[in-house]
């Protein structure tokens, strides 16, 4: 029998991060196992970080882009539709201080960011 190891709430980037966002005052985001429709989120895992970006919110991925470009220079982002969201992936993986700069930045221009843990 094959046991697969499960994720929710065990992610220590996701409690490294929340620690970090909290210690500076930032308290508009949440931790969720889902990804909504209707604000920004982004997974825990920053070697296969993706962005998930809702599609009233379609040309807030090309500041994303902007930001990830002037902050990590060798990491590029890949966009596609799925399921009525656009997922954004890197094609590198980025720093915890960079990851931390990005959830940062979302926050600051949407007002809101979700932290998924999936």
């Amino acid at each position: 029998m094959i046991l697969l190891r499960y994720k929710k709430f065990s992610n220590n980037m996701i409690n490294k991060l929340t620690e970090k966002l909290e210690q500076n005052g930032i308290e508009d985001f949440e931790i969720s196992d889902r990804i909504p429709m209707d604000t920004i989120s982004v997974t825990g895992d920053v070697n296969r970080l993706k962005i998930y970006i809702p599609t009233d919110l379609e040309n807030f991925q090309y500041d994303i882009d902007d930001f990830i470009r002037t902050h990590a220079k060798f990491v590029r982002t890949n966009t596609t539709l799925e399921r009525n969201i656009f997922v954004m992936k890197l094609n590198n993986s980025i720093t915890f201080q960079q990851y931390y700069k990005l959830v940062e930045f979302i926050i600051e221009e949407q007002g809101f960011c979700t932290i998924a843990d999936i």
